[in-house]
């Protein structure tokens, strides 16, 4: 396996590439990503080159996976779902939570404060 320098890499590529590659179809993946066609088309022509394979072979029927296309389709797109999940905010659930709350106070202030508090959780 080559070495490969990440900071080379357009990594936007990628998603132009996942698109490409399940859509097969370079116009419906530039309609889908909202980008002109002669865009993805070059981004498809940088994609080969970075990958050093066609990714999309011309057919008679259109456009098909090349052999590294079909096994980079499924990889990538776990590799998209886990940066997706990495940026996504986390969701707070109360209901689930089961941190430890500590409420430092003043003695008539936490108890006026956390008698109400405590009722909502009984």
């Amino acid at each position: 396996m080559r070495e490969v320098n990440l900071r080379s890499v357009d990594l936007n590529l990628l998603v132009i590439l996942q698109k490409l590659l399940e859509t097969r179809h370079v116009t419906h993946a530039a309609e889908q990503l909202s980008m002109s066609q002669p865009a993805v088309s070059r981004a498809l022509q940088r994609l080969r080159s970075t990958f050093d394979d066609p990714l999309l072979v011309k057919t008679a029927q259109g456009f098909d996976l090349s052999a590294r296309g079909a096994d980079i389709l499924p990889r990538l797109q776990r590799l998209t779902d886990g940066v997706k999940e990495l940026i996504a905010e986390p969701v707070f659930d109360p209901a689930s939570a089961v941190d430890v709350v500590r409420v430092y106070g003043l003695d008539l202030e936490v108890v006026c404060f956390c008698c109400s508090v405590v009722k909502g959780f009984t």
